[in-house]
């Protein structure tokens, strides 16, 4: 893991929403423990990159687009190994992050 400094020097080139994805990724302190820094910081970028490229109006309240964020989430959190019994808390939290994300900052959706 990356020393404490560096961690926080790393989360400050963060957009808003990516650390918030990362805050979600590493919420649980078992995480914090078997997964490197850097690689969270890069999960968060990534999820930030794919929820932007995902969103439509209201894509929250639609079920297949749901889904299909969600198996998007999903795949990134195993491209990085992110711990098995966690991922399916960090996807619903990822989930509801971009849920938040969505409603207060509506420029963040595709027209």
């Amino acid at each position: 893991m990356l020393p404490e400094t560096k961690v926080h020097q790393s989360q400050m080139e963060l957009t808003y929403e990516e650390k918030a994805f990362f805050d979600v990724l590493t919420a649980d302190p078992e995480v914090i423990k078997s997964m490197e820094s850097d690689i969270l910081i890069k999960i968060a970028k990534e999820l930030a990159k794919t929820i932007r490229d995902n969103l439509s109006h209201a894509w929250h309240e639609k079920a297949q687009t749901q889904a299909k964020m969600r198996k998007e989430i999903k795949r990134l959190l195993r491209k990085y190994d992110y711990p098995p019994n966690k991922s399916e808390k960090a996807i619903q939290q990822v989930l509801e992050q971009a849920r938040l994300q969505c409603i207060y900052n509506k420029s963040l959706v595709a027209k």
